[in-house]
Parts: C-alpha cells; structure tokens; sequence
C-alpha cells in the first residue's frame, strides 16, 4: 500500500524530544520498509529534522533516507494517492490514523504485508501475471509485494477472520461461479462478502464477474494450445462471441456443456446456452446427431478444455505465455477485466523494494 507519514508526526516527534512512544513508531517504520512490504510517503523537508537529531541510530537514518531515495515517484506524484495517512490531531477524514490515540498493536496491524487470499493458490500465477502486465499498461514504474493464501473453497471466509485479527491488510479475490451473465453469484463469494462487511472492509475484496479463473485467459492462448479436437470448443467460443461478447466469461472451459443439461433442461442457463448452440453451424458439432441420440444426452456438446487450462497455468508459471499484452487480448471486454484487477490489486499491494545494507 501506500501509507503516507504526515508533517504532523514529525513535529510531534521532534517537539517531545524522541520520547520512546515515538521511537517505537519510527522503529516500526524502519522495519517495514526494510522489508519492503509498502511503499511510505515522507516528506523531505521534514526528514532533515528527524536525520539530525541524536536520538535515533544511524541504521535508523540509513534507512529513513533510503525511504526517500528510492521511491520512483516524487512527494507530489504521491500525495493524495495513499490508502491512509499516519497523522496527529486527525481530521474527519477515515483515511487517516491518528498515532496519539491508536494504540500500538493496530499500528503493526496497519503495517503488516499485504495478503490476498485465492480460492486455489495456483491462480495466483494468473493474477501475478494481470497485476504485472497492467502496470505494463499503464506506463509506470512500480513495485508490488503480497503473500498469495491458499483459500480452500468454504474455508476461504474463516481464513479472512482469522487472519484479521493481526493483519488488516486482508484482502481476496473470487469468481462468482456464475454460468450465464443474468446467474446469481455462488456461495463462496458470498460468504467473503459477508465476511469483510462484517468488519468494515468493503474495499478489500474484489468478486470477479465471471464463471472460474480461467475465463480470464484470452482466447488467443485456447486457440493456441488447443488440439485438433478440442479446437471445435474454441471455435463454438467464438461463435457465441459474436453473438454476445460476455458469454465468454460464462462459459465452462474445464467441464464445456452437456447436452442434457442445456437441451433437457428449462433453467435460466439452459435456456440461455441454448438460444446459441442452436444458431451454431460448426463442423464436427451437430445438435441433431445428439437429438436423435438418447445415448449421447450426457456427452459433452464440444469437448472439454481441462488440460489446455492446465497448459496455460503451466505456461504462465514458467514466464513465456505469450499473450500478456492488456491492449491485444481478446475478446475486448476481457481487457477491461485485466484492468479492473490490476489497478485494485495494485492500490492493495503498491511497494518500494527491500531496502538492504
């Protein structure tokens, strides 16, 4: 995150002569940012104060220096930018936290990494990815730092209580399980709702409108990994693309869709998928073969893509995916996702980098 340190403080500091409440504050600064969990707004004006003075060690003003230094931007690039403000004498404003009335333990807590929890810590690799090519994006220079947790389904939003009580550095992302765009949103992105409404951190979670993580792969990468066979599914993708662009966030891309659940059905989703398959006109996928069939009404439509999902987290694992490019990915309507994800994950997670001897 990027936490500014108000003039405020430093005059307060600088006014009690360093009392040990104060010291406290700045050694808890300095460790921070050693570590290079967030990125600290100092004005430098008023670190001259504070370098002078012999009460801190030279460590201390190494470091608080290096603070300064090695941030990419300057003061005023910054300001107004951070998630809050350590100030004295606070004003209305929620962003910022008082240090004569806001007892220690919450400090470290302010000032723990930044988490975010995933329902599958592999999909880390997909958001690490989307986190990177939108600073790309966006022209920046910027470093990041977060502790991606295993969220485990269920368990997800008793993870986000547990971990709350040291750290309110929390945050998360979900997809909705959804399978068509009119589909209610699924249980466990409910309950992480719940979950950080219940502690006031409406801003820390992000509920992806789509069905799994890996709706959010273009389709430049399916067409690309995709064998001969499985190349029918990618083909029905972009037929249903073009007859409406967010069923490709919907769509089953493990599981694709078996007959009997679109055609045999009167849901919401069946009706929906339905009204596409049946203006369909793919070779190698023929609606009536399977209406004539009674054998086939549990087969799968087109064939499943599970192990090209597997490819591509493999691919992005290792570094060498090569579609990663926000302003080239397809379908369109997946760049403005790319973009909604990074630009929240990087406010959560905005870094200087560590800071050693």
């Amino acid at each position: 995150m990027i936490i500014k340190i108000n003039d405020s403080v430093f005059t307060e500091i600088i006014e009690n002569n360093f009392l040990l409440t104060w010291q406290r504050f700045i050694s808890t600064i300095i460790r921070t940012a050693e570590q290079g969990h967030h990125l600290f707004i100092i004005n430098p004006e008023m670190l001259h104060y504070i370098i002078e003075s012999d009460k801190i060690s030279d460590y201390s003003k190494y470091i608080l220096k290096e603070i300064t230094r090695r941030s990419f931007y300057t003061f005023e690039e910054l300001d107004g930018r951070q998630t809050f403000s350590f100030t004295v004498n606070k004003s209305e404003t929620e962003f910022e936290i008082d240090i004569l009335t806001t007892q220690a333990f919450e400090i470290d807590k302010l000032l723990q990494p930044s988490e975010i929890i995933l329902e599958d810590i592999e999909d880390n690799v997909i958001y690490n990815q989307i986190l990177i090519s939108y600073i790309k994006h966006q022209g920046i220079t910027a470093h990041f730092y977060y502790r991606p947790l295993n969220g485990g389904g269920d368990g997800s939003s008793r993870l986000v209580a547990t971990h709350y009580r040291y750290n309110k550095n929390i945050h998360a992302i979900f997809d909705t399980d959804k399978k068509h765009p009119n589909d209610n949103i699924g249980k466990t992105a409910r309950k992480i709702i719940e979950e950080f409404s219940k502690i006031g951190l409406n801003n820390n979670y992000h509920i992806l409108d789509c069905h799994e993580v890996e709706n959010l792969h273009p389709i430049q990468s399916f067409k690309e990994k995709a064998d001969q066979h499985q190349s029918k599914t990618v083909l029905f993708i972009e037929h249903a693309i073009s007859i409406n662009e967010s069923t490709y966030k919907f769509f089953d891309f493990k599981q694709s869709h078996k007959f009997c659940d679109i055609f045999n059905n009167e849901s919401d989703f069946a009706k929906f998928w339905r009204d596409i398959y049946n203006t369909c006109n793919i070779e190698g996928v023929d609606i009536n073969s399977f209406k004539s069939d009674p054998q086939k009404h549990k087969h799968t439509i087109t064939p499943k893509l599970s192990t090209v999902v597997g490819l591509l987290k493999d691919d992005m694992a290792k570094g060498v995916c090569k579609h990663t490019k926000i302003e080239e990915i397809f379908p369109k309507q997946l760049q403005e996702t790319w973009k909604e994800i990074g630009k929240k994950m990087l406010a959560w997670t905005f870094a200087a980098p560590q800071i050693n001897l």
